[in-house]
């Protein structure tokens, strides 16, 4: 093994600072220690010689090859995220002229800025309308993730009785409680005029489920909904 100065204080600090980047590595080393290499590239090459990070036939000269610690991914140990694998919305070929607009925040929206962007895509002749996001502002609803996240975190039991169950209609009773004593009871319905899956049972029991969880956590009185309950919204 190679033990110029250079080489020794590189690993020595490859040693101390095993999950560094390396180019953070390299600057500190070469900001200490100027005379030992030519530039800053070429103390990160080095580095990158004694990570195995130069290629598989370099590979077997390396001295550390560097195994993170998965914790050093989320250092601020921030909750589980519900994230999913985010695919880009290719335009058709015929989008020639397009009107941009985002960042609506309906019911929240300024209607004259509002109407000045539709005027100003009328007068373009545009073609396409794209929205580019945050049309809706619904800050006030929550995802069945969320409830069902609200109830394993507040240990809150739900116990259901169906109502009625029609061919185009259907009413559940649920009964959310708490382990200290609390309980609240409400109902879910669901028919063809407030529900556009034909599930008509499962969509009530949901809809009783997030209903009674808020309401016994007290975020009812505050606005916030279930994502299933949207057509119920008066905005």
């Amino acid at each position: 093994m190679t033990t110029t100065p250079a080489a020794l204080y590189l690993l020595e600090l490859l040693e101390e600072f095993p999950n560094t980047p390396t180019k953070t590595l390299a600057r500190k080393a070469y900001e200490a220690h100027p005379e030992l290499w030519t530039d800053l590239e070429n103390a990160r090459s080095m580095l990158r010689y004694y990570r195995g990070a130069k290629g598989a036939k370099m590979r077997k000269h390396a001295v550390q090859l560097r195994e993170f610690d998965p914790s050093l991914w989320n250092p601020f140990n921030f909750p589980g995220s519900d994230e999913t694998e985010y695919l880009p919305f290719m335009l058709a070929e015929d989008c020639k002229r397009i009107l941009w607009m985002s960042d609506i925040h309906v019911p929240y929206h300024n209607v004259e800025a509002l109407t000045a962007a539709v005027q100003l895509g009328i007068d373009s002749d545009v073609d396409t309308v794209f929205l580019g996001g945050d049309f809706m502002d619904f800050y006030g609803i929550i995802k069945r993730q969320g409830v069902e996240k609200i109830m394993a975190r507040a240990e809150i039991q739900v116990d259901y009785t169906v109502e009625a169950c029609a061919r185009d209609y259907a009413a559940v009773k649920a009964t959310a409680s708490s382990p200290q004593g609390k309980s609240v009871t409400t109902f879910g319905s669901a028919s063809p005029d407030n529900c556009r899956s034909p599930y008509f049972l499962e969509m009530a029991e949901k809809r009783a489920k997030s209903r009674s969880v808020l309401m016994l956590c007290g975020l009812y009185e505050h606005g916030v909904y279930s994502e299933v309950e949207e057509a119920h919204i008066d905005r």
